[in-house]
């Protein structure tokens, strides 16, 4: 039985597919893909179906006007630089962080995809810290609760909500907001700034729901301070 319950969970997993998608480097494939996990989200969704359609529509148009090369020269202008990346999709580009505590953090994000079964895929090579990588998992993560609420198993709801909370408060949660600042201070191309505003949206309405507070980092790796708020694993066998 698909109750009010399920229904925000499997909005709020397809809403993080979609962000999870939008960080990764476009491609004409990328069209359909964004539009069919769109058009899996409830049309009583309230504010996860307006992201999805808002994103679905920006993504859809600016293909159509800048062309899909055009798309793909802002995405390298935002996310992979050689020198002074805008944008860095990696977590641990972000905070004060040494290189020993960069490794551990990196084995830390690695350690929660182990945990669910997960690996890194070998279609998409990206380290684990990648933020399309986080943002699957923590689909993956709602998708699990979602379907342990249908059958009834307390225990799995448990495991699957603790980490997700633990998940945002370490991870996602403390820098999601200032690579969302970065995109919208860089990007020329609207959808990246569309894709920005609802990452931050998104994020901030996750960690209200689930009642956590991550400490919030700048994009720096020498001084640490709280970020100002604005307004890709594969299952294993």
């Amino acid at each position: 039985m698909t109750t009010p319950a399920v229904k925000e969970l499997l909005a709020r997993s397809v809403i993080y597919r979609l962000l999870s998608l939008g960080f990764l480097y476009p491609t004409s494939d990328l069209v359909a893909t964004i539009r069919d996990e769109a058009g899996k989200t409830d049309k009583d969704a309230g504010m996860y179906g307006r992201w999805a359609t808002r994103l679905t529509k920006v993504f859809e148009e600016e293909v159509d006007q800048i062309s899909i090369s055009g798309l793909e020269s802002a995405y390298a202008r935002l996310f992979e630089a050689s020198v002074q990346t805008p944008c860095p999709p990696y977590e641990s580009q972000y905070g004060s962080i040494n290189t020993f505590g960069m490794s551990r953090q990196l084995a830390d994000v690695a350690g929660f995809y182990r945990a669910f079964g997960l690996k890194l895929s070998n279609t998409n090579k990206e380290m684990p810290d990648h933020i399309s990588a986080e943002m699957e998992f923590m689909h993956i993560l709602t998708l699990k609760e979602a379907h342990a609420t249908m059958e009834g198993w307390t225990d799995k709801i448990s495991i699957t909500r603790d980490a997700q909370k633990k998940f945002l408060l370490d991870h996602l949660g403390r820098w999601a907001s200032a690579i969302c600042i970065s995109i919208q201070k860089s990007a020329d191309a609207e959808f990246y700034r569309e894709l920005a505003k609802i990452t931050n949206s998104h994020i901030e309405n996750e960690v209200n729901l689930l009642k956590i507070k991550p400490k919030k980092v700048r994009k720096s790796v020498e001084e640490e301070t709280p970020a100002e708020d604005m307004g890709c694993p594969e299952e294993t066998d």
